[in-house]
């Protein structure tokens, strides 16, 4: 399975030359044309892509199939996600360097994550859009009292009367 952004979308979000030297363990600098086949730079993406799978597939709000189906503004915040929890675990690499940064990134990722995963925000997929939205419908007054249950059955004995949410 592919990752959720490619290289050149982490290029395209962070500087190269901070890239470069997050992935290089010789001391050289890699090059920006290097940084898309490197194999630092795949893991982090891979790695971030399946943190996103787990956090966001739990509940069935959402599956893999769907992240991968979408477009537009929806598909940039995705890649947006995916490179900032990327960024951190290059940044994991270099901890002496990078530890509060790498952290408070790594928060912000979790956190819009998170209300992913609750609902409190969605992506633009049409089964999400309704998510957060409450069926407030039931039965009529007159629909539940023709119901006949056992506590409507002798008025004023041993339960009490009916009482409705609007005080009927």
């Amino acid at each position: 399975m592919a990752s959720y952004a490619e290289p050149s979308d982490l290029l395209a979000r962070y500087d190269a030359r901070e890239i470069g030297d997050l992935v290089a363990d010789d001391g050289e600098q890699i090059g920006a044309a290097a940084l898309a086949t490197d194999t630092n730079v795949l893991a982090a993406l891979s790695d971030a892509s399946g943190q996103i799978e787990a956090a966001l597939v739990v509940g069935n709000r959402y599956t893999a199939s769907a992240l991968e189906g979408l477009t537009g503004n929806s598909l940039a915040l995705l890649k947006r996600i995916t490179c900032m929890l990327a960024i951190c675990h290059l940044m994991d690499r270099r901890p002496a360097g990078y530890g509060d940064a790498a952290e408070k990134r790594q928060e912000q990722a979790l956190d819009y994550l998170e209300r992913l995963r609750n609902g409190e925000n969605v992506f633009n997929l049409s089964d999400q859009k309704d998510a957060g939205e409450v069926d407030v419908e039931g039965p009529t007054y007159s629909e539940y009292d023709q119901q006949q249950m056992w506590s409507h059955r002798p008025r004023n004995a041993f339960y009490p009367g009916l009482r409705l949410p609007n005080g009927r």
